[in-house]
């Protein structure tokens, strides 16, 4: 399970060494939501993250610092969340409040390259 703090950021100008000073020790479960995803025609279920405290949001502001693959990215309003799954348009989700204020342990802060 993972969630994203930035996406599109250029390869070959990231500085790595920038992950080593972001430090998460946990983070604190919202609800259950669903948003559209033109991409996949599809509706994507999603387990919010509470950022009251907008600590992923300072580390997300940093990290647009850097140069970006894809100004497009940009558009985007950064929503801390869990990708849990793809589903049809009709999914229901019946318990929206099945994780809320539960807590994750972060194990650590990963750098993935796009193949």
């Amino acid at each position: 399970m993972h969630v994203t703090l930035f996406y599109g950021l250029d390869d070959l100008i990231f500085n790595k060494k920038t992950l080593d000073k972001i430090k998460i020790d946990d983070i604190k479960l919202g609800r259950l939501e669903l948003f559209q995803s033109k991409e996949f025609n599809c509706n994507a279920l999603v387990l919010k993250i509470d950022d009251k405290n907008k600590k992923l949001e300072k580390i997300h502001n940093n990290l647009s610092k850097f140069d970006i693959v894809d100004e497009k990215i940009n558009e985007f309003k950064f929503t801390p969340h869990i990708t849990i799954a793809y589903v049809k348009k009709d999914f229901n989700i019946v318990d929206k409040d099945h994780f809320l204020n539960k807590k994750l342990k972060v194990r650590d802060v990963g750098y993935k390259v796009k193949n």
